[in-house]
């Protein structure tokens, strides 16, 4: 029975009561002798009955107005965040819309992917300095220093006006990236960070920012000016006169932060951007784009095939979410097939920014092979939360979502303020089976 139905019914049984008949000596008006109202048991009785029929209304109203099963929306919806409304949950149909969802999602937690910790608090950046992300960190460097994608491919002028400093990344000491010539000098400042070091054996206890560390006495190096870290399994080392104030700004990632408890952006009027069952809302403003609907096929002169459009996220500019100037573009779903090429680029973007990456996982998107940090098990759905990347294509979250023989792949960048992550995050839903 429809809402309007449920009223029309209400209605009937409020006009079928029998109704008190008003005492001798009143009128319809409820007035007596001299204009008084009529007072007594009549009048209360005729107020009874009409607070009984309009509570009979309020309730069919809200009854017909209620939630249904179906509107579920996986993990938990931060105190004054409106819970978001998933997407139309049909297999394939990405693109983004505002309508609701008639067909029955599957309610999950991610308990088993979230941390139970508060998001800890960001340590200050002198003004203009620029905030970056990598592996297990966030921190933050003067404007004019750069990340070039190996210390050969170091160019003072690679990032535009004269460079003052550099920010190298290895993942492993074996790790030299691409190979450059002619090598030049590095600049006065220099940041080192290399992952996969043994733990330190021996050294100072010390904090990098918020990070407990180990400050070392490298017996190859006891006359340098070079502070050497030893944070976890990375290895830190820094010089230069604005080294004190570099490590001072360490902490989490962002990726560390949104996976944490912590304040979340209000999802209202957010639209769904589904895959294969898998939705997450992302904001209206957010331009979307499916690359499997931009690449192009072409034949060339002489023979041949060229593939041109869009490239997949990360695979040119080095920045997963950071848009072109001028671009809006930060949700996007599929992949380009085949890849389309571009020119690589010798210097990293490592700047925070908010997106979403939702495709298919196949030899050319699934980013390697990739360790599984955690994992749950819903209703036959594996959703496992993958170990940070030490490639170029971080600040993100990467969860791989089994179910049914295929895997969706989904990637949320994190930006300077984790908000908006953590609640693309929580708004993850999966259509039922």
């Amino acid at each position: 029975m429809n809402l309007d139905d449920r009223l029309a019914a209400a209605r009937e049984q409020h006009r079928s009561r029998s109704w008190p008949v008003p005492a001798a000596g009143t009128v319809d008006s409820g007035a007596g002798a001299g204009g008084r109202p009529v007072q007594g048991p009549a009048r209360r009785r005729v107020l009874v009955a009409v607070l009984v029929a309009a509570a009979t209304i309020v309730a069919v109203v809200l009854a017909a107005r209620a939630p249904r099963d179906g509107d579920t929306v996986v993990g938990p919806v931060a105190t004054g965040t409106t819970a978001p409304s998933p997407g139309d949950g049909t297999a394939g149909s990405g693109s983004a819309t505002t309508s609701g969802s008639s067909s029955t999602r599957t309610p999950v937690r991610l308990d088993g992917l979230v941390v139970d910790e508060p998001e800890p608090a960001v340590p200050a950046a002198p003004a203009g300095w620029q905030l970056m992300d990598w592996a297990e960190f966030r921190f933050a460097v003067p404007e004019g220093w750069i990340v070039p994608a190996s210390r050969s491919c170091w160019q003072p002028n690679a990032g535009g006006p004269t460079a003052t400093g550099a920010v190298l990344l290895r993942s492993s000491p074996a790790d030299d990236g691409p190979s450059c010539s002619p090598e030049q000098a590095l600049p006065d400042s220099v940041l080192t960070i290399e992952g996969e070091h043994a733990e330190a054996v021996s050294g100072e206890a010390a904090m990098v920012g918020d990070w407990p560390a180990q400050r070392l006495r490298l017996p190859t190096c006891s006359t340098c000016a070079t502070d050497v870290f030893q944070l976890g399994s990375y290895r830190l080392t820094i010089k230069g006169s604005e080294a004190d104030a570099v490590l001072a700004t360490f902490t989490r990632s962002g990726r560390d932060r949104a996976l944490r408890s912590g304040p979340m952006s209000d999802t209202t009027g957010w639209r769904p951007l589904v895959l294969d069952g898998v939705s997450v809302l992302v904001p209206p403003a957010w331009a979307v784009v499916d690359l499997t609907e931009t690449s192009e096929e072409q034949s060339v002169p002489g023979g041949g095939i060229q593939f041109s459009g869009r490239s997949n996220r990360g695979s040119c500019s080095g920045s997963l979410f950071e848009p072109p100037a001028g671009e809006t573009v930060r949700a996007v779903r599929g992949v380009t097939m085949p890849v389309v090429p571009c020119p690589q680029s010798m210097v990293r973007v490592l700047t925070p920014a908010d997106g979403v990456w939702l495709r298919p996982k196949d030899a050319t998107t699934d980013l390697g092979d990739r360790a599984t940090e955690r994992s749950v098990v819903v209703e036959g759905t594996t959703i496992s939360l993958l170990a940070p990347a030490t490639s170029v294509t971080v600040p993100v979250i990467d969860l791989a979502i089994e179910r049914g023989g295929t895997t969706t792949l989904l990637s949320i960048g994190v930006g300077a303020d984790a908000a908006t992550a953590r609640a693309i995050l929580h708004s993850l839903t999966l259509a039922a089976r």
